[in-house]
């Protein structure tokens, strides 16, 4: 069953790594990948949807309903983008604490930028309490996995 709701999925993503890609033949199969439950396709979608991409219109609220739904189903980009966008307020209100918990998950589950917003988060009291060593340990390992930026939390 798990390799029919990825067929769709596959097929779009294949289309779109064409030397001319087929959006929108695309855009159906990521549509039909998601009413079957793909989190991967929700994600796709969701960012296509949240930087107005193969023909959508940019809708935020949209976006962030697909990604969400591919983030509460353990894809790690779209727990990382999701962070952002309860930070930055797209697609509804500001959630700093739901921003700090997304960038955590998504931190352990192997995105190194989320390493970093983790750290970013804990130095300058961003959803949770200022906690400058945990800040700075965050920062180490945010280091160690190539994200240079976080040198500058690092005391």
């Amino acid at each position: 069953m798990a390799a029919m709701s990825n067929g769709p999925y596959q097929q779009a993503l294949r289309l779109m790594t064409q030397r001319v890609p087929d959006k929108a033949r695309a855009l159906s199969l990521l549509r039909e990948a998601v009413a079957g439950g793909n989190p991967a396709a929700h994600y796709a979608l969701g960012t296509w949807y949240l930087f107005g991409e193969s023909g959508l219109r940019r809708n935020a609220k949209t976006a962030r309903k697909y990604i969400a739904f591919a983030a509460e189903n353990g894809v790690a980009s779209a727990l990382f983008d999701l962070a952002v966008m309860y930070e930055k307020g797209e697609g509804g209100s500001v959630d700093l604490v739901a921003a700090y918990r997304s960038y955590v998950e998504a931190a352990l589950r192997g995105d190194a930028q989320a390493v970093f917003e983790v750290a970013r988060c804990l130095h300058y009291a961003i959803g949770c309490e200022r906690d400058l060593p945990m800040s700075a340990l965050w920062a180490g390992r945010a280091r160690e996995l190539g994200v240079y930026e976080a040198s500058q939390l690092e005391s």
